[in-house]
């Protein structure tokens, strides 16, 4: 497609694409809707490895990012100049902590895990998130609801912070 097709685009949804390795192959396209684009969803793109390196710094309106069924990204990127606010991981059924890119988004204010069985902790960076005012945790393992629960978990002083936290 035309690059100028995307110029003024609020949502992208890059689905299926198992080609795609890092969202720096989608550079152009976000420079071309950098200003516009409000909603990305990436999902089912099983050799996507990176999410933030490349690409994401380039969405300065971009204020949600979902990414569903990529069971091959790299958890510990570091991110630059990225902030959006809504963050949702779904079904990264190989994800085994949260991903420490996320320590990075000082504009956070809601996430959302689901379907993530493997992650069974939640990492003492997330005390440093004072912008978030939302955690969704849902179909967790049991160890992670347990280390979660409130003022008896081990995981507590971490989210404790946190207004309005649903683990299930």
């Amino acid at each position: 497609m035309p690059m100028n097709s995307f110029h003024d685009g609020a949502m992208l949804f890059i689905y299926g694409d198992n080609k795609v390795e890092s969202l720096g192959e989608a550079m152009e396209v976000f420079r071309s809707c950098s200003a516009s684009l409000k909603y990305l969803e990436i999902s089912d793109c099983d050799n996507l490895k990176s999410v933030v390196s490349g690409g994401l710094e380039h969405l300065s309106a971009l204020e949600e990012l979902k990414i569903v069924c990529c069971d091959n990204l790299n958890e510990s990127e570091e991110v630059e100049r990225v902030s959006f606010c809504q963050l949702t991981l779904l079904s990264l059924r190989e994800m085994v902590e949260v991903p420490n890119w996320i320590q990075y988004l000082s504009a956070l204010q809601t996430l959302h895990i689901d379907d993530c069985k493997k992650v069974e902790s939640m990492p003492n960076w997330m005390s440093k998130l004072t912008s978030v005012r939302e955690l969704a945790v849902g179909c967790c393992s049991a160890q992670l609801k347990e280390r979660c629960q409130e003022s008896t978990g081990e995981d507590w002083p971490n989210i404790q912070h946190i207004p309005d936290i649903g683990i299930s």
